[in-house]
């Protein structure tokens, strides 16, 4: 079973592409050993309600604004929220939902952010990414407030 699923998952992968969830989760998988599945949920957090609150100005998918938003729609749906219920799940599979908790400081940001935006996964989204947004929503995931 898990092969088949494995396979499958990488099937996914070769027809779609990773997108900006990946791209930040390398970073954290390979600098700070994440485990991979971990480091892309722990990007999902900030990832889905950036996406969403963006969405209206700077959509870069080709099916337009209304099919992402539907998309984000379903996925709240499914998760029972968006970002945050990302941040539960983690905490009910026994991990932080915050990247001091896996060794990632302040200063280790910018590096992250250079990191992800450097691999062409992270155009590969249904939103614009910048250096300055995507290091504000990471620092907001450092740690709680």
């Amino acid at each position: 079973m898990f092969c088949r699923a494995a396979t499958n998952a990488g099937l996914a992968i070769d027809a779609t592409r990773t997108t900006a969830g990946h791209a930040f989760a390398y970073p954290l998988t390979a600098r700070f050993g994440v485990r991979h599945g971990v480091a892309c949920a722990l990007n999902l957090v900030w990832l889905l309600p950036f996406t969403a609150e963006r969405l209206r100005y700077d959509c870069q998918d080709p099916r337009g604004e209304g099919f992402v938003r539907r998309r984000l729609d379903d996925i709240e749906a499914l998760l029972g929220g968006g970002g945050e219920a990302v941040a539960e799940l983690l905490v009910r599979a026994g991990f932080s939902p915050w990247l001091v908790d896996h060794g990632v400081a302040e200063e280790d940001l910018r590096g992250l952010v250079s990191a992800a935006l450097g691999s062409g996964r992270s155009t590969n989204g249904p939103v614009r990414l910048d250096a300055h947004a995507a290091l504000r929503a990471l620092r907001a995931r450092l740690k709680e407030s």
